[in-house]
């Protein structure tokens, strides 16, 4: 008879197929997400990094956040922290500074919070930790990726 128009059944093939590249796509893209906002806080961390060298510089010291942003220009400022966006706050803790050591935590916040908690030394050592103020545990693979 010339009917013209969709059965059920191919319609409900198409409603699959988009399904299976949704399953797919979705996941992949919130991954590419996750890694980006992940290269920023290592770019952020870096930026803590160079401050920190200043100050040691010119005072033969590494220096927690709250120095560095009132006497060695880092910025911007948001309660006390480096928030450079509103996925990480980036802090350098008293109780991680010595003389010649310093660990920069970056904290997610936000749509990333939950994710790692990124950290960097005095030596370029880079990796995650359990808690800002908690230990460095290099991981330089995932380290590399991000860069």
């Amino acid at each position: 008879m010339g009917k013209k128009g969709f059965s059920l059944i191919e319609l409900m093939v198409v409603v699959v197929i988009i399904s299976i590249i949704a399953a797919v796509a979705i996941p992949s893209y919130l991954g590419y997400v996750t890694r980006t906002r992940r290269a920023d806080a290592v770019t952020a961390l870096q930026t803590v990094a160079l401050c920190e060298e200043k100050a040691r510089a010119e005072t033969g010291t590494y220096v927690d956040t709250a120095t560095l942003i009132a006497s060695f220009g880092l910025a911007p400022v948001s309660g006390g922290f480096y928030t450079p966006s509103v996925y990480y706050r980036v802090s350098v803790p008293a109780a991680t500074v010595s003389a010649t050591t310093f660990i920069a935590y970056a904290e997610p916040q936000g749509a990333q919070a939950g994710d790692l908690i990124l950290a960097l030394n005095q030596d370029g050592t880079g990796g995650t930790a359990t808690g800002v103020g908690n230990a460095l545990q290099g991981n330089a693979q995932l380290w590399r990726t991000l860069k």
